[in-house]
């Protein structure tokens, strides 16, 4: 399972996401539910955008049926998005391919970890005669 949680000023709309099963979450906001058996997802913090996290592989969520600890809310499904009515989508693959990029999507990357031109290279280890790694004399100006 991969649950995409949405709270609240966070959009998936752009991200062409599939019907799937919906829950409200016990404070303002939902989770859409997603089979993906492929390969491993790791859970994500705004990486599908801001306000948006992936719960995956070794991630939890709490199912309807639950009470908010500090709201008293009760999770609900969604009303006609229930699993028993849309079912559960596959992850779609493009969504998989951005939550494996090595970073963000969109603002949330530059907010960040700063626009890409504005990082520096990475150091590469010097190679001696007999191909070990050395390290590397840091000659960047901070």
């Amino acid at each position: 399972m991969v649950i995409i949680d949405v709270d609240p000023g966070g959009d998936v709309t752009s991200l062409g996401v599939a019907v799937t099963a919906k829950a409200r979450t016990g404070r303002p906001g939902a989770f859409h539910i997603y089979t993906h058996t492929d390969r491993p997802i790791r859970c994500t913090s705004k990486k599908l955008g801001p306000h948006i996290d992936v719960k995956a592989d070794g991630g939890q969520v709490v199912f309807p049926g639950s009470v908010h600890p500090d709201t008293g809310v009760l999770y609900q499904w969604e009303e006609g998005f229930e699993p028993w009515n849309v079912g559960i989508a596959e992850l779609p693959p493009h969504i998989v391919e951005l939550l494996e990029s090595p970073e963000p999507a969109g603002p949330a990357s530059e907010h960040h970890h700063g626009p890409a031109a504005a990082r520096p290279p990475p150091i590469e280890p010097h190679l001696t005669n007999d191909d070990s790694p050395q390290p590397a004399e840091n000659t960047r100006e901070n």
